[in-house]
């Protein structure tokens, strides 16, 4: 009976899991002729493949070459179409960010803030268009505020920004205008004026665009000479990068003949800049493009200069030309100006700058050039005697400054040289 049951397991047991176990004084089992195995049945044959068919199959088993190739070209061509589709769709968002950076649009200036000791801060707000509100901040040195309060500044020193950040991250460069001895303004009597355009700081958060930021910058010098009206006080533009480009597109679209209302009351209405400083200015947005961003013709980022909204063309400004290329007579010809370039500069480089300054030309106001060594595009003013120098001797020609101690020493060498120059009399050589 025992021998049965295990003879019965074994039969329902896997192939695998059988073994030759002999039972004492028992014959050995033989297995069932159903569960024989499989190695004792006959090979089967040999399966015939056709040349053609051998051929196709060594085909599909080897380097998809085409897919490669066609992986390794299209994919540089996908991404290409995608970044200039999304570079032409955001070019306002790209150009300017005033979200930048995080926080820059609620941020707000804190009075008790160490690098405004010695200044007096105060929040303004102007009015631009129906619903746009550009706030900003006036900054002025406590020791004027306290020693002349009804006396008027001697200076009203109005800043136009570049496409990035607000005025709480400009903070180091207007204590150095107004409380630094290496700069002009810190010996007189200065009010700094910095109000963003919309979009940047706390000004209405509306879609920016060129012919609304102008608008902005026009009510802003507007505030100015209106809030500071007397002929004592000398209107100076600090203008920075693209804030640069914006003050020359906006001096140049003012006809001088045609007044503008209730900009300058001791003009009759027109506007009178007593100097223009552009530092690392903006030649035009289609030039940054083709000649600092994406200067090599091989990238296709190259050639979208055609599809630029807002080209802030400072170039053709600067030469007088309007639409159509028609010469004008703007405002910017009888504006001091005075071209301020960082040898280092890798974003505006000095050959671009250059192009402004010769660009233009000889106009009523003073044209002027002045290169700063070792320093780039943001920390120009920061050169300690190359920068505070050329932009007093600058404001000292324009009349905006009465001439130092330095000065008169130039002038004084200037005459001996005309003197010398026209004298008859000449030395003999021994």
């Amino acid at each position: 009976m025992l021998i049965r049951s295990y003879l019965h397991l074994q039969a329902l047991a896997p192939l695998s899991r059988r073994t030759s176990l002999r039972l004492p004084g028992a014959a050995a089992a033989r297995p069932h002729p159903q569960l024989r195995s499989t190695s004792s049945l006959p090979p089967p044959p040999p399966l015939l493949l056709s040349s053609s068919a051998i051929e196709a199959s060594d085909a599909t088993s080897g380097t998809p070459w085409g897919v490669l190739a066609a992986g390794l070209v299209g994919f540089p061509i996908v991404l290409w179409t995608y970044k200039c589709l999304m570079l032409v769709i955001f070019q306002r968002r790209i150009i300017y960010m005033g979200y930048l950076p995080p926080l820059a649009r609620t941020t707000k200036i804190d009075p008790s803030d160490r690098l405004l000791r010695g200044l007096s801060l105060e929040e303004i707000e102007i009015e631009s268009e129906k619903g746009i509100t550009l706030r900003g901040i006036s900054l002025r040195t406590t020791t004027t505020t306290t020693t002349t309060t009804t006396k008027p500044p001697r200076i009203c020193l109005v800043y136009f920004q570049g496409n990035l950040g607000s005025p709480l991250s400009r903070l180091p460069l207007f204590t150095h205008l107004l409380l630094s001895k290496l700069s002009p303004f810190s010996s007189s009597n200065t009010i700094l004026l910095a109000v963003p355009p919309r979009s940047y700081y706390l000004s209405t958060n509306s879609p920016p665009s060129q012919p609304s930021l102008l608008v902005d910058y026009l009510s802003v010098l507007r505030y100015a000479r209106t809030t500071y009206p007397s002929p004592e006080t000398k209107l100076v533009l600090y203008a920075h990068s693209l804030g640069g480009a914006a003050a020359c597109v906006l001096l140049g679209s003012l006809n001088k003949d045609s007044p503008e209302p209730d900009l300058d009351l001791q003009a009759g209405g027109k506007l009178v800049l007593d100097a223009l400083v552009l530092e690392n200015p903006f030649p035009s947005v289609p030039i940054m493009i083709e000649e600092s961003l994406y200067p090599s013709k091989v990238l296709p980022y190259h050639y979208l200069t055609g599809l630029v909204l807002d080209r802030w063309d400072a170039l053709r400004a600067l030469k007088g030309e309007g639409d159509g290329g028609k010469k004008i007579q703007s405002a910017l010809e009888e504006t001091n100006v005075l071209f301020v370039s960082g040898e280092r500069d890798s974003l505006v480089k000095p050959e671009l700058v250059r192009r402004m300054f010769e660009a233009a030309g000889r106009g009523r106001g003073r044209r002027e050039w002045l290169s700063i060594k070792e320093r780039s595009h943001d920390d120009t003013w920061m050169a300690k005697g190359d920068w505070g120098a050329g932009v007093r001797a600058f404001l000292e020609r324009s009349r905006v400054l009465e001439v130092g101690v330095e000065g008169k020493k130039e002038k004084e060498k200037e005459t001996k040289k005309k003197k010398s120059k026209s004298s008859p009399i000449k030395s003999r050589s021994r």
